[in-house]
């Protein structure tokens, strides 16, 4: 584990890890729609808009409740396996301490905090819901081992059960009437049978040990990382803040299922190749040259699937509305379509760029480019959503070009990236997104709206954009085999 391979051993090992990385979230991010879609018809917007009020805190407290231990862990180049072990025992028992802490916490002052979030009646919801954080203080730790030793193919087996859960907790609870306390639940099971499973599967267990020596030691390197981790929720549950606070609970489930659905399509390859890229690029932080390869090759692929993905969600936002959520959501296609085109930009750029940050052990970078961009959105977005939540949701996504502008400036100043390669790499994605966004548009301008008729043109469409990407690029279509083939 803390021995560094040569150059072709950590290639092959990182496409082995990249393929179970890909087939976890390609699985998972491939049930939870399925749940979604029943669930749509069983529970109402406001159902999920209490959940996601719920969301926020818990979110937010799993940062402090792991410190930054998680990615120190994956990243801090140990001497020999002791003292990784001690670091990591060490990592879980703080871990545990602060999470029965903050629960405590929480628990006494759950009326307050649900008032402040724009319903007191979901308290008691609150303190249910926080059951989550000693057992995230266990899966943690153990993901953190999994995610550093590129054992992706265990964690594959992980998430497809915390996806799988809601068909047997979720749904039942639903049908039987629950409401917003099905999903709870769910989550609840889902997490809990994950983190058995990993604890049982890995070699390392906890014990109890620890060191206040070890911890400072921790705490000196991650305090960054978790500076980073609370800009990046700030930016992450800024809307959900906003909606719930200052517009209604209605909006608010509107908003978080839309935005839910479409960022599990939409980051499907960018949460699993993320982990992957940022264990990568951190072992090869000495070699520019490679170093570059590396990150050139992960943005280009991503830019050649998430472009069209993104505009044919755009270009048939009610079709996949109807589908994914049924007739009674369809006031939800425009958020689909907005949402679909800012995610695919921000995972293309700000995403892979902040994890460039990180792995060159810069988080500072990370969190100057996320406060840049709060101090921005901030200020217009409480002015903007004065007038509504529809001009608050476009306003917020048009703001997505400041997000971006600030990642490559700062990459570009501070010598983190090679941004000319930046858009070399969207080139011939972004023409042959454009020639099929084209042939789509003339569907539409020539012939009457059908569903089935919809679906045939989707299916052209993508014929026509694998021809385009053949003609241009053969190897993209080589780097896509390169990653998925067993070897």
């Amino acid at each position: 584990m803390f021995e560094e391979k040569n150059d072709k051993f950590l290639t092959q090992k990182t496409r082995k890890a990249a393929k179970f990385s890909v087939a976890a979230e390609f699985s998972s991010k491939l049930i939870v729609p399925i749940v979604n879609m029943i669930l749509a018809r069983l529970l109402t917007p406001e159902d999920f808009g209490v959940v996601a009020t719920i969301s926020i805190i818990t979110s937010f407290t799993d940062i402090f409740t792991d410190v930054g231990f998680n990615k120190y862990l994956v990243q801090h180049p140990f001497k020999d396996k002791e003292e990784y072990e001690k670091s990591a025992n060490v990592a879980f028992i703080a871990n545990l301490a602060l999470s029965l802490i903050f629960w405590l916490i929480i628990s006494i002052f759950n009326t307050p905090i649900a008032t402040a979030l724009g319903d007191s009646s979901i308290g008691l919801a609150i303190i249910v819901a926080l059951v989550q954080l000693p057992i995230t203080s266990f899966s943690s730790i153990q993901t953190a081992i999994y995610r550093r030793s590129l054992d992706f193919k265990t964690l594959l087996i992980s998430r497809l059960m915390i996806a799988i859960m809601p068909l047997f907790v979720t749904v039942p609870l639903a049908v039987l009437g629950f409401g917003y306390w099905s999903l709870i639940i769910g989550n609840i099971a889902g997490r809990l049978l994950s983190t058995i499973f990993l604890t049982v599967k890995s070699e390392w267990k906890p014990r109890l040990y620890f060191d206040f020596g070890v911890l400072g030691k921790m705490l000196h390197k991650s305090m960054l990382l978790v500076g980073e981790s609370i800009s990046q929720w700030m930016c992450n549950y800024f809307d959900f803040i906003v909606i719930g606070a200052l517009v209604s609970t209605y909006y608010l489930g509107l908003y978080k299922n839309s935005y839910q659905m479409v960022n599990s399509i939409i980051t499907l390859f960018t949460v699993s190749l993320v982990p992957v890229l940022l264990s990568s690029l951190s072992r090869l932080v000495n070699d520019k040259k490679e170093y570059m390869r590396v990150y050139s090759s992960f943005q280009r692929t991503l830019s050649y699937i998430l472009l069209p993905l993104s505009f044919g969600i755009l270009l048939f936002k009610e079709l996949v509305v109807q589908i994914l959520f049924g007739d009674g959501w369809l006031e939800a296609a425009n958020i689909v379509g907005v949402v679909a085109i800012s995610l695919a930009f921000k995972s293309i750029f700000v995403d892979l760029i902040s994890t460039a940050f990180i792995s060159r052990g810069r988080p500072r970078l990370s969190i100057v480019m996320n406060m840049i961009y709060l101090l921005v959105l901030t200020p217009v977005s409480l002015l903007v959503v004065r007038q509504g939540f529809w001009p608050y949701l476009y306003v917020k996504c048009s703001l997505m070009i400041v997000y971006i502008l600030v990642a490559i400036l700062l990459a570009y100043w501070k010598k983190v990236l090679v941004v000319r390669d930046l858009f070399i790499n969207i080139t011939k994605p972004i023409i042959a997104t454009t020639i099929m966004a084209l042939f789509v548009v003339a569907y539409k301008v020539v012939l009457p709206e059908n569903m089935y008729l919809d679906i045939i043109v989707i299916l052209i469409a993508i014929c026509v954009y694998g021809g385009v990407i053949w003609m241009m690029d053969r190897e993209f279509y080589k780097n896509i085999r390169d990653i998925i083939k067993v070897k």
